[in-house]
Order: C-alpha cells, then structure tokens, then sequence
C-alpha cells in the first residue's frame, strides 16, 4: 500500500513545478503519480488517459490499445 510520508510533500512540488497546468479532476490522479513517483514505480495499468500527462509514467493500456 503506497502511503504519503514527510518526503511526499517534496516530491509534489516538484512534480507540480514541472506540469503547473494540472488542474480539476487531474488532481487525484496527481496524488496517485506522486505517490508512485516518490516510491519509485514509473509503470501503471490502466484506461485512465489522464495519467498520460505524467511525463515519470509509463502508461499500459490493459486491452492493448494505444
């Protein structure tokens, strides 16, 4: 289970440094890539396109499509 911890705060204003444009319903998807940024995981499965916009992620479409 990924959990925020002191570094957490650090590590999203530095993501939030990088991509200052992200704003409405792309902010949950934000806390999600940061904790998987600060934990060291670059690959997520999922439909969710808006994952997309996190350039440390690698996004796999789980029905194969582009």
């Amino acid at each position: 289970m990924l959990v925020a911890t002191p570094r957490h705060s650090t590590v999203l204003k530095q993501t939030l440094s990088e991509l200052p444009t992200l704003r409405g319903s792309v902010m949950h998807d934000l806390h999600t890539a940061v904790l998987m940024r600060k934990n060291g995981i670059s690959r997520i499965c999922t439909r969710d396109n808006d994952f997309r916009r996190f350039p440390f992620l690698t996004v796999l479409d789980p029905l194969g499509e582009s």
